[in-house]
């Protein structure tokens, strides 16, 4: 075991290059060392186990593995092969990387960091695309938010007389909503697939009407009377009138005429 050796890692906090000496640093075989730091949480205690790979002693933390994983598979030639593997798909490389790779060779360090820029390079680029992709669906839902809002106004404005004044932004929007709510009518003899909207505006159901239920059907009073909602249109030539119902909210905000 090794003691008072300077050992180069990553601190927590903010990812700058520091170094400290474990108490203890086991060597495994040549180049491959750990040591280990225990958690202790009252009933039991945690031990983790650090890689570190050593060259020309320069002693690097490289990541955090099962002891069985150390002892049993990291050599100094399968973490070279690793590092040829990063470099081929042109992967990063954390400074402390670097470091280890520089005691190795110009050329291998040089390799190292061009994978790494080639890394940062993307990673921007990619960074700088989904930025894009969100401002663009930023711009696309206020462009819709805008033509709603503008379609909510163009709906109240063409039902003045039918729909209350000085309905807020949210009422207006909760009428256009049911206004353009799809059903089937039957009126003058044929069934109609329709929006309410239509309804009153091309079929001439321009008329609000409300009526107070007080009693149930068996004839009983109803503990809280109700009130049901409708649009009707006159049947020409008679004192009568078709009506469709129409929901509660939505007839509570149009000017009852009857």
């Amino acid at each position: 075991m090794l003691q008072n050796v300077w050992v180069y890692k990553n601190s927590r906090n903010d990812n700058h290059e520091i170094a400290q000496k474990p108490k203890e640093l086991t060597k495994v075989r040549d180049h491959v060392y750990f040591f280990t730091e225990d958690t202790d949480y009252g009933t039991w205690t945690h031990t983790d186990f650090f890689l570190v790979m050593e060259n020309k002693g320069v002693f690097v933390l490289v990541n955090l593995l099962a002891e069985k994983t150390i002892r049993e598979e990291v050599t100094w030639e399968a973490y070279l092969q690793q590092v040829e593997n990063i470099i081929e798909g042109q992967r990063y490389f954390n400074e402390l990387d670097l470091k280890l790779l520089e005691t190795v060779s110009p050329q291998l360090w040089q390799r190292a960091k061009t994978s790494r820029e080639a890394d940062i390079r993307r990673r921007e680029e990619e960074t700088q695309k989904r930025l894009a992709r969100e401002k663009e669906e930023q711009e696309r839902k206020e462009a819709e938010k805008k033509a709603r809002i503008e379609e909510t106004e163009r709906i109240c404005a063409s039902l003045k007389g039918i729909l209350k004044d000085n309905l807020t932004p949210l009422q207006k929007s909760l009428a256009a909503s049911y206004l353009m709510e799809v059903g089937n009518f039957r009126f003058e003899g044929k069934t109609v697939r329709c929006t309410y909207y239509d309804l009153i505006t091309v079929h001439g159901f321009n008329k609000p009407d409300v009526w107070l239920q007080e009693y149930n059907r068996d004839g009983s009073l109803k503990a809280r009377p109700v009130n049901h909602y409708s649009i009707t249109k006159p049947i020409e030539g008679t004192a009568r009138a078709t009506a469709f119902d129409i929901s509660g909210r939505l007839g509570a905000l149009m000017v009852q005429q009857n």
